[in-house]
């Protein structure tokens, strides 16, 4: 297994909606640890970090959405891992 960390930003109706908790859920159900955070421009962002092989499901199931939300665009970047992180959390 690879490790790798991802930063994501998604753009649409991704707040209110129970995003966060949403990509919360589908990161800890696979396997990632992370956070994910609401910014003030509406767009939401993360950091998630885990299995290579596993990141295209998670941006698949996080663009399929929880029937609330619409993601109607997002992009992934290559970001340094963190040595040590244990949960996925969603930040204020």
């Amino acid at each position: 297994m690879k490790t790798v960390r991802h930063a994501g930003r998604f753009m649409g109706k991704v707040q209110g909606v129970g995003f966060r908790v949403f990509v919360q859920g589908v990161a800890q159900e696979l396997g990632f640890t992370g956070w994910v955070k609401n910014m003030p421009d509406g767009s939401v962002v993360m950091e998630a970090q885990g299995d290579e092989a596993r990141f295209g499901e998670l941006k698949s199931r996080i663009q399929e959405g929880n029937g609330f939300c619409k993601v109607e665009h997002m992009t992934f970047d290559f970001c340094k891992n963190v040595e040590g992180e244990t949960g996925f959390e969603v930040r204020k």
